[in-house]
């Protein structure tokens, strides 16, 4: 968090107290990992509340909760691809009309903690020399040099803008008064001037999606992304690897329910039964409510009369209910168990707040899972992404860190041209065999590829850890056991085969990198005899398994003998550096990238 503004601190730690449970003996100040973090006083004792911040949904600065949510819906993009109600993009431009709302609007206090101008500028924004620099590495590899879908973005939220503005002003920052929104224009011509004649604009444009996307939070089905007060305020540190597995170290774990109602946000909604109903039911329950509307502002005024016991009381029923429900398989769903009793302040300027807090399901928490160390002044860390590479961690946060264990480098362009160089010495219709069996590959074989090599690593694994179970087969009693024996483990598995060719940080490849070149070895007459015949899943796995899993040792030692050649010229493209804003950053990413290709290069 090195761009929130340390001079507003009080005045975001005021607004939590009105509007969330903040743990009174944390401490925000400057970190040694930059800017500013959050301290406790000493190393706490795991047996205590691990609760340190719980903060109800309904404050969260989501699109469903920003004063602009029904404009957005209504709104018809000009560009399809663009959703300004939808996840990023709304949370986003949610923030932007916040903002310019000023006091006026309820996150006021949190957003003025946020230093917006001096976030980072998002990497396709920067400057041609600093492009120049990234050219060959992975940044340029995953395409996140292209600023196309940031304009895009970018032009949509100008046009919203524009079509809103006599219902609310329009922000600064989405003012570009000599483009005529709301006619036909060129699109080039529209990008054309923003980068001559707005680009300080869209400059600013970018460091609000820096400052959002790098604060914000997958949160439920019905509210998606948002910014959650205070629990970006978080350092990060990154995980490390441990006897070649990456262990994450951090010391707080964000957990919310997960699985609400994408309609209502409520759990175990039956909001989607009620609009099967027929009309003569709901005809019914209209007259109903308004029978008993009486009745129910009386229960109402009740509840705003609410003491402090009763808060409590109302919180160990809502314990004694989670406790009693089956465990959920949601990855954000919170375990009843980790829950603390909140303690809530003596008191109760606040009550309609206190109840909110009760009710943990309708919460955001952030759990302390390990103490703070000493030799970091017991900051307290997060993860803002234990598997996240640097190319990724710049883009999503403008920081990466020395020795990222997540790193790899990818061949693919290498492979590419070798591909390309063996179809050149072909005739046509040798060309169209060869390319048949790279669409049967796609369609089928790394598929199945993926699935055996997953087979043989349970059962290796299955066998590394038998000194970890008894002889019942029972998880073995290790509290700090983290290496997958107890449950499954997440497996690193290529997004696809034309990027499986790669080398991982310590200098392996991922094991899915020998069947393709079996395959590109392949005969197609062996291809046609075997594969093509193969009309069912189970003839299939048999014939990649025997063609393409097989490894001699003589064919694997030229197959690394080639890879070795795809990795040494991968060294040879990076240019040298020019002098550009971020040299400096740009030549750390490199060197680390070419730590890695050295490392498979002495390996073989």
């Amino acid at each position: 968090m090195s761009s929130t503004s340390s001079e507003r601190v009080e005045s975001l730690v005021k607004w939590l107290h009105e509007n969330a449970y903040w743990r009174e003996d944390l401490r925000i100040e400057s970190s040694t990992f930059g800017g500013l973090g959050v301290f406790l006083p000493n190393e706490l004792e795991m047996a205590e509340d691990p609760l340190l911040l719980r903060i109800p949904k309904s404050n969260l600065l989501s699109p469903k909760n920003a004063s602009i949510y029904n404009l957005l819906v209504d709104y018809e993009p000009e560009n399809d691809e663009v959703d300004l109600a939808g996840d990023m993009y709304g949370v986003i431009i949610s923030v932007i009309y916040e903002v310019a709302l000023g006091s006026k609007s309820p996150w006021y206090a949190y957003l003025q903690s946020i230093d917006i101008a001096g976030s980072s500028v998002p990497v396709c924004l920067w400057s041609e020399d600093d492009k120049q620099n990234l050219k060959n590495s992975e940044i340029d590899m995953k395409d996140l040099l292209s600023d196309a879908e940031l304009i895009d973005f970018y032009i949509e939220a100008c046009s919203f803008a524009s079509a809103q503005k006599l219902v609310v002003p329009i922000p600064e920052v989405l003012e570009l008064d000599k483009i005529a929104f709301g006619t036909d224009l060129d699109r080039q011509e529209v990008v054309d001037t923003i980068k001559n004649q707005y680009g300080d604009k869209l400059t600013a444009f970018g460091r609000y999606i820096s400052a959002v996307i790098s604060r914000a939070f997958t949160i439920d089905d019905f509210h998606g992304l948002a910014l959650v007060p205070a629990a970006d305020l978080f350092n990060h540190i990154q995980p490390s690897m441990v006897e070649g597995k990456i262990q994450g170290n951090e010391n707080i774990h964000f957990v919310c329910d997960g699985n609400v109602c994408d309609i209502c946000g409520d759990l175990e909604s039956n909001v989607n039964e009620e609009e099967d109903e027929g009309d003569d039911d709901d005809d019914e329950e209209e007259e109903e409510d308004e029978e008993n509307s009486d009745e129910e502002d009386d229960k109402e005024e009740k509840i705003e009369e609410i003491t402090l016991d009763y808060i409590k009381k109302m919180e160990e029923e809502m314990k004694k209910e989670n406790e009693s429900e089956e465990d959920s398989d949601t990855e954000t769903m919170q375990d009843p168990e980790e829950v603390s009793t909140l303690t809530l302040s003596e008191d109760d300027d606040h009550p309609e707040l206190a109840a909110e807090l009760a009710e943990s399901s309708k919460c955001c928490d952030v759990l302390l899972v390990r103490p703070p160390e000493k030799q970091y002044s017991y900051e307290v860390f997060n993860s803002y992404g234990n598997e996240l590479s640097n190319p990724y961690l710049l883009q999503k946060y403008g920081f990466i860190v020395d020795d990222n264990v997540n790193d790899y480098c990818l061949l693919s362009v290498q492979m590419f041209r070798y591909i390309k160089d063996i179809k050149s010495k072909m005739s046509k219709d040798k060309a169209k065999q060869f390319d048949e069996k790279l669409d049967w590959y796609d369609k089928y074989g790394f598929e199945i590829v993926n699935g055996l090599i997953l087979e043989e690593n349970r059962k290796n694994k299955s066998h590394d850890h038998e000194h970890e179970h008894d002889h019942d087969h029972r998880c073995c009693d290790d509290d700090g056991c983290e290496d997958g024996c107890c449950g499954e483990e997440e497996e690193d598995i290529p997004e696809s085969w034309q990027l499986s060719v790669r080398v991982y940080y310590n200098g392996d490849i991922p094991k899915q990198v020998y069947p393709l070149l079996n395959l590109l070895d392949l005969s197609y007459n062996d291809f046609k005899r075997n594969f093509k015949s193969a009309k069912t899943e189970r003839k299939r796995e048999k014939v990649v398994s025997e063609f393409l899993m097989a490894r001699e040792e003589k064919t694997t030692e030229s197959y690394n003998k080639l890879i070795k050649s795809w990795a040494k010229d991968r060294l040879a493209r990076y240019p040298e550096l020019v002098a550009s804003p971020h040299r400096e950053l740009i030549e750390s990413l490199v060197i680390q990238e070419k730590k890695i290709l050295a490392k498979f290069i002495d390996k073989h």
